[in-house]
């Protein structure tokens, strides 16, 4: 099939306008030190939570990434194992795990609106896929959609992959 989008999705241009984004923040943060510094919850805390997030996201960043190469040199739509917990795992590991996980590193108030902004990118962009999966594959597609959640993981929905 000759107009099938990338594997990658919109990953790379998420990607692209994530970074950007955090970058600037990243600068003003260093550069207006103390200004958005949190100074009243000591560190360990941020940390721990940090790497806790991050550790979660970790694993379904990987399964969903093997799970989504695999559907794709398939041709087929993916929907047990971790895509009937969300519709976009993959992002969502990045977007509500891995993300947040990394800002809360840097103890700042401005660090918290990269997920936030990175979400509404990801609102933007994501039409693309979900226009591209809806054509592709029909009606099984759209019951998929209206079943299972956006990129928020309902894990007590998980159906396990056949």
């Amino acid at each position: 099939m000759s107009d099938r989008i990338p594997v990658w999705g919109i990953g790379i241009k998420l990607t692209i306008l994530t970074l950007v984004y955090s970058s600037a923040v990243i600068f003003i943060h260093y550069f207006t030190y103390p200004l958005f510094y949190i100074k009243f919850l000591p560190y360990v805390l941020f940390l721990i939570s940090g790497i806790i997030l991050i550790v979660l996201g970790m694993p379904l960043f990987i399964v969903s990434g093997f799970s989504v190469h695999k559907a794709y040199a398939e041709d087929a739509l993916r929907t047990k194992g971790v895509y009937s917990i969300c519709r976009h795992p993959l992002y969502s590991s990045f977007l509500v795990f891995i993300v947040p996980g990394i800002c809360l590193l840097f103890k700042s108030w401005i660090a918290f609106s990269v997920p936030f902004v990175m979400y509404i990118f990801f609102r933007v962009l994501i039409k693309e896929e979900e226009d591209y999966l809806s054509g592709r594959f029909g009606d099984e597609y759209k019951k998929y959609k209206r079943e299972v959640s956006f990129v928020f993981p309902k894990v007590w929905k998980y159906k396990k992959q056949v």
